[in-house]
């Protein structure tokens, strides 16, 4: 396997609180396209930015994620979307977090202390989640 790039530090997020995670949702021609372009989480009141580019992982320490918008020049438009607390891990424990070369691909698994999980990943760079 192909080793991975990191861009950025990754961050030390395991055993602490998840605050916030939303994930911003792109549509082309009124067409979801990505469902995870740019993920933000908020962990011990510092927002984090992850994203995928060519299957390379940027993490970024951010601002809060900004309104969701349209750009008509590109016939798109971003949404954000709660996924915490849409999905049921807003406010519980990271308990682990792993990164993983899938060839074609990159993804990177959280799991909760509630046993749930939201795994981010990005293939021929199009960056959606699961769980």
């Amino acid at each position: 396997m192909n080793t991975i790039d990191v861009n950025g530090e990754w961050p030390s997020i395991e055993g602490k609180i998840l605050q916030e995670m939303f994930c911003v949702e792109m549509y082309y021609e009124g067409q979801l396209e990505e469902t995870a372009n740019i993920t933000f989480l908020k962990v011990e009141d510092k927002w984090l930015r992850l994203y995928f580019d060519c299957e390379i992982v940027f993490w970024r320490y951010n601002e809060p994620p900004s309104e969701s918008c349209e750009m008509p020049e590109h016939k798109s438009y971003f949404k954000n979307r709660d996924v915490a607390t849409e999905l049921g891990f807003k406010s519980e424990k990271i308990t682990s977090l792993e990164l993983r070369n899938t060839n074609p691909g990159v993804d990177i698994e959280f799991k909760f202390e509630n046993e749930k999980n939201i795994i981010l990943y990005d293939i021929h760079d199009k960056s959606n989640f699961r769980t």
